[in-house]
């Protein structure tokens, strides 16, 4: 199905043409761009400028796997399209998605939009400027420059990075006359396209509301009808209602409100993400005009001082903030790509995400709510505060929001705060008003990073001073920056045998055994003490590392490095969800975090949510122990193993683990040999790859038993045949393993990759790109 409809697309990109369906489809307009790169000039290109062919997401330039000096400056895309004739009496328009960081577009030489903002969607209206069976050109002008109007501060001191160019989806949405209206472009609070909310809840009978807003172009009144249907994800149907008639005069709008009730909800949750097919049609005097299709979730959440509920049932969320960016080309990231980022993150045992600091990509969240991951949606802040101008835009960016995001089951709540700002109190008593006029239903909350006016009082934990235990909290970074300033917890004595850059928690994947294991205890140690307060969730500081306008080097606090590979702390969380062999995500885990090295092992650490370990060094039982019993364990639901035994001599250490007497998992780590060969892998995380994306290939560095010889950072080249290489051919391997970042093409090809090291056996993999 996915191959077909990228075909579809793919031939409507190039002919221009609708398709003659039912209605008019929107159309993927990502392909045959243009684009010329002018650094710090504005001036429109040149007549004799040399413009690149590009596919979107784009990037403006691919960066260095370190980034130290990020491109900023202006840039140009262009697109050459022929409308066909018969699109002619059609409502034209453009949703570009995220477009870095002013945007300014032309059709036809004509100045359209001028947009603020690089991770909000906005619309061009083509009507009555775009001409048909002719070639018209738009243009669009990008600047992502510092910027004092749309904040945050100055790249330079900025924790994170604000890449350049067109890094999300451009889509063309085709209407007629009569249609639902898009909500980005509509304007109107709590309303435009389709809103789906749920009522209230009672046992399993769910009731719900749908509002849609109806335009009518048209030079005459129109009859309009909707019709709303609701599938399962079996494709059966469990529910028809609608609305209507309703006369909608020319150049008008109407919102048509509809109820409906399902007696046998099957209600949305972490470990059930149950979601529904809503599909939509609009009727114009009984002529289907137009049709809209989404997945929703049904779901209650009430949130007190005293916890989270979540259909009735109360619950903690243990949680992990996420960077977007990707190696090499920052933003630009495909949709498979969130995906795989989404599906890391519920595999590593988290069921809730924060968008730090940042609107992230619809698909991302798409993701989420397949998944199963509940999300903090944010707006764009750090540690900046501007002018009238940029509270006046801030602010609008929180109706934006949520009108792109509230049909999502997996928003948690909307964190429309300033980070680590002081707010003044006219700004954020505005957007909590925003918050609930634009969710005007059960379980709407927002979230600030402030005691006034905020539902949902956002704290990290190096500035806890007090717990407020009259308003509900969130704990919104741990576990790194408390250790990297040396304030380590409240059991500062217990580190007092490390070099300061070995007790905190920014540790790069190949910093060795013991730094490794630092990261895990300086996590566990945090999360311990945030289970502790009366916070209903908490989010780790971060789940991939990622680059920093203000620093040369990365920052290396994530529980999976840049590339997206694990350190010893992703098997920490992973252990702390409970075993279960009916729920997704949710099996036996059993990690030995140990190299099993002479000199580096010292003592073995088990991470499992068994509730007994048995350790066995070349095969004879070296003890079966329960969990620790510590001041670093009282509050968490599966602490670690520890035993006291260390590797003096090449060999194996197995574990074993138990449930209820019942061996359930077992794993090993035996000591590397020399290296031997190269082993490739590709990275699918629950979704292969597929046209126009960019997924991981692994190399990693093995002996003759496969084990991973994880302190060799050799060279190794990578040549790819049916896809690009993004970035460079050759790298260093890090902690035995190399990675390359592949881009696959419009089509579905064979790709080949070889893998290939100076006096190991090389390896190759191919892979059908569907």
């Amino acid at each position: 199905m996915r191959l077909f409809y990228l075909l579809i697309v793919l031939v409507l990109a190039l002919t221009g043409c609708i398709a003659h369906n039912e209605v008019p489809v929107d159309i993927n307009f990502n392909s045959g761009w243009e684009f010329y790169r002018a650094d710090d000039t504005l001036a429109m290109p040149p007549d004799d400028a040399v413009w690149d062919s590009v596919v979107l997401p784009h990037s403006a330039r691919l960066e260095e796997l370190t980034v130290r000096d990020q491109w900023q400056g202006y840039c140009f895309y262009r697109k050459r399209y022929v409308f066909d004739n018969d699109m002619s009496d059609k409502i034209i328009s453009l949703q570009f998605d995220g477009a870095m960081n002013v945007a300014e577009v032309w059709v036809n030489g004509v100045k359209s939009v001028t947009h603020l903002g690089g991770y909000l969607p906005f619309v061009v209206d083509l009507s009555g400027n775009i001409r048909f069976d002719t070639v018209n050109t738009i243009l669009v002008r990008l600047d992502n420059r510092d910027n004092p109007v749309t904040g945050p501060k100055p790249l330079e001191i900025l924790d994170f990075n604000m890449y350049g160019g067109l890094y999300r989806d451009v889509k063309m949405i085709v209407k007629e006359r009569v249609h639902l209206s898009n909500p980005v472009q509509a304007g109107v609070v709590a309303g435009g396209g389709v809103f789906f909310a749920t009522k209230a809840i009672s046992g399993t009978v769910a009731d719900f509301e749908v509002k849609s807003h109806v335009v009518n172009q048209g030079e005459n009144p129109v009859r309009v009808r909707v019709k709303h249907i609701l599938t399962d994800n079996n494709g059966r149907r469990v529910a028809a209602f609608g609305n209507g008639p309703m006369i909608i005069a020319p150049q008008g709008s109407a919102e048509l409100v509809s109820d409906g009730t399902l007696e046998e909800a099957h209600l949305w949750s972490p470990e059930d993400p149950a979601l529904y097919n809503l599909r939509t049609e609009v009727y114009a005097d009984g002529r289907l005009t137009d049709a809209d299709e989404m997945r929703v979730g049904i779901r209650s959440i009430a949130i007190t001082p005293e916890g989270m509920w979540l259909n009735g049932t109360k619950r903690f969320l243990s949680g992990v903030n996420r960077h977007q960016e990707y190696p090499y080309v920052g933003y630009a990231m495909s949709d498979e790509a969130q995906y795989r980022d989404a599906y890391k993150i519920k595999q590593a045992g988290f069921d809730f995400v924060r968008c730090s600091h940042y609107p992230m990509s619809t698909a991302f969240l798409d993701a989420c709510d397949e998944l199963g991951i509940m999300v903090l949606d944010a707006i764009l802040g750090w540690q900046y505060f501007g002018d009238s101008s940029f509270e006046k835009l801030t602010l609008e960016s929180c109706h934006e929001l949520i009108r792109r995001d509230r049909n999502h089951p997996c928003v948690l709540a909307w964190e429309l705060s300033v980070n680590e700002t002081e707010m003044p109190r006219s700004f954020t008593d505005s957007a909590n008003t925003i918050a609930h006029a634009e969710y005007p239903y059960p379980g709407c909350y927002s979230a600030g990073w402030m005691l006034q006016s905020y539902d949902i009082y956002i704290e990290a934990r190096q500035h806890r001073h007090g717990l407020h235990a009259d308003k509900p909290l969130l704990v919104s970074e741990y576990g790194d920056w408390e250790y990297f300033a040396q304030n380590a917890g409240f059991n500062q004595q217990a580190w007092g045998d490390l070099l300061d850059e070995e007790r905190n928690s920014r540790q790069p994947r190949f910093a060795g055994e013991k730094r490794m294991l630092q990261q895990a205890l300086n996590i566990q140690e945090a999360h311990n003490d945030n289970l502790s307060t009366h916070a209903f969730a908490d989010a780790y500081w971060v789940m991939f590392d990622y680059n920093r306008g203000m620093s040369p080097e990365q920052e290396y606090s994530g529980v999976m490095d840049i590339f997206r590979i694990p350190k010893f702390s992703y098997y920490f969380f992973k252990s702390q969800r409970d075993y279960s062999d009916k729920v997704p995500f949710s099996g036996a885990v059993l990690f030995i975090a140990s190299h099993w090295q002479s000199g580096e092992s010292n003592g073995v650490r088990v991470f499992s949510n068994c509730d007994s370990v048995e350790l066995f060094v070349d095969g004879v039982l070296a003890g079966r122990q329960k969990p620790d019993t510590n001041s670093f364990t009282g509050n968490l639901s599966h602490p670690p193993f520890t035993f006291d035994i260390s590797c003096i001599s090449p060999g194996t250490v197995k574990a074993a683990g138990y449930i209820n007497g019942v061996k359930v998992a077992e794993e090993s780590v035996t000591t590397p040999r020399a290296p031997e060969r190269i082993a490739l892998c590709v990275d699918e995380s629950g979704c292969r790859p597929a046209v126009n994306d960019l997924f991981f290939v692994y190399a990693s560095v093995t002996d003759s038993n496969n084990t991973v010889i994880h302190n060799d950072s050799r060279t190794v080249t990578f040549k790819a045949d049916g896809a690009v290489i993004v970035g460079p051919v050759t790298v260093n391997a890090q902690a035995g393993i190399a990675t390359a970042l592949i881009h696959t093409g419009l089509t579905p090809a064979a790709v080949t990759i070889t893998a290939d090291a100076a006096g190991l056996v090389s390896d190759t993999i191919h892979i059908q790109i569907k």
